[in-house]
């Protein structure tokens, strides 16, 4: 009855009671219902004032209240992220959800948001670590889930994130931040030296390549073969199979000059004869597409001038004296710079701005035939 009354403060304050078990109403739709009315009020000083109520509730279900929004609602200053995760820093669970709201739906890139998420779901890894009871996959779950906001955010303070990761033996992680920082060779030690994952080490390759130059491409996988054939460590022994498998992959590219200088004199050819083949193949196709690439710019550049020689036969010279005036503020000219439009208007260079449209008779012309400098 308040509800249609427009008194949303009456109304909740029924309703908590209802579903506090104060007052009976079986018609009532329970929890999940104040909660959807809560995200659609306009008066945030009642959403924040039931708002605590709900979370002590049900933190999931309350987190709605703050990222189920009206679309085109004006949010007020009470409602601002920075006030909302202040509000719901005593409830880890509605922080972690509104978090995940400003960086994954909302796209927001402030680097408090990002950073404050992956310490959270690092918090979270580190207490399922630190319990021996947890099951297996929900701790393969939770490091996942870690592992994705580092790979694909560039957004969080790697610092803060590294010095907490790297007490914990958290490899893996710690070789994306060590990424992240343009560390390459701490980043591929940890992955093959620590956690002999060969796979990991080229997938490493593969994601911090993209989007670089080929040079850029050639010096990372270079210093995975490094990794593989001069390890730093003196206990530490040259992998020769994940050394030749990472040549004769096809995803990997590399400077030839560069691997021969690497390879151990007492291999054979057939060892990395794939290799060798393959790069005398793109070698030779790298050649090849120069040339022809060079040859179609020499056409491209003839063509080009025979067209300005068959334009400059078909234009008729224009001669200025010192009666000739400018078709349009009808100033004499004062130095060589002119546009002649091709019904004979002349004007200077700032008087003739439109290409396609003639000045003085408003008469368009085609693209092709528009005004000229000379």
């Amino acid at each position: 009855m308040y509800c249609y009354a427009n008194d949303a403060s009456k109304a909740l304050e029924v309703w908590v009671k209802v579903v506090d078990g104060e007052l009976t109403d079986s018609s009532h739709p329970g929890l999940e219902y104040v909660i959807e009315f809560l995200s659609s009020l306009s008066d945030h000083e009642v959403v924040l004032k039931y708002a605590d109520w709900a979370l002590k509730k049900n933190q999931e279900l309350a987190a709605m209240i703050f990222t189920n929004r009206p679309v085109r609602e004006q949010l007020g200053e009470r409602l601002q992220p920075e006030f909302i995760l202040d509000f719901l820093t005593p409830y880890p669970l509605a922080l972690r959800l509104y978090l995940e709201y400003l960086v994954f739906t909302k796209k927001l890139e402030g680097e408090k948001y990002h950073t404050q998420l992956a310490l959270l779901y690092l918090d979270e890894v580190l207490q399922l670590k630190a319990d021996s009871t947890t099951p297996r996959e929900k701790l393969q779950a939770a490091r996942y889930q870690l592992k994705q906001l580092l790979e694909h955010s560039s957004q969080y303070r790697v610092s803060v994130l590294l010095s907490r990761v790297k007490d914990a033996d958290l490899h893996s992680e710690c070789a994306i931040l060590y990424g992240k920082m343009g560390e390459h060779r701490k980043a591929l030690d940890l992955l093959v030296h620590r956690l002999n994952d060969y796979i990991a080490a080229e997938k490493y390759c593969q994601i911090n390549a993209m989007g670089k130059d080929r040079g850029y491409r050639q010096r990372l996988y270079l210093e995975l073969l490094k990794t593989y054939l001069q390890p730093e460590e003196k206990d530490q022994k040259p992998l020769t199979q994940p050394a030749v498998d990472l040549l004769n992959s096809n995803t990997a590219e590399f400077d030839v000059t560069q691997v021969v200088k690497l390879i151990p004199e007492d291999w054979s050819i057939g060892l990395i004869s794939t290799f060798l083949t393959r790069s005398l193949r793109k070698n030779l196709s790298l050649v090849r597409t120069t040339r022809i690439q060079q040859a179609l710019e020499r056409g491209q550049h003839v063509t080009m001038c025979l067209q300005h020689q068959q334009h400059m036969a078909m234009v008729k010279p224009v001669t200025i004296g010192q009666e000739r005036e400018c078709h349009v503020c009808r100033k004499p000219f004062n130095d060589a710079t002119i546009v002649r439009y091709p019904n004979g208007v002349t004007t200077h260079l700032h008087c003739g701005r439109n290409r396609e449209i003639c000045p003085v008779t408003g008469k368009r012309f085609a693209a092709s035939s528009s005004w000229r400098t000379s």
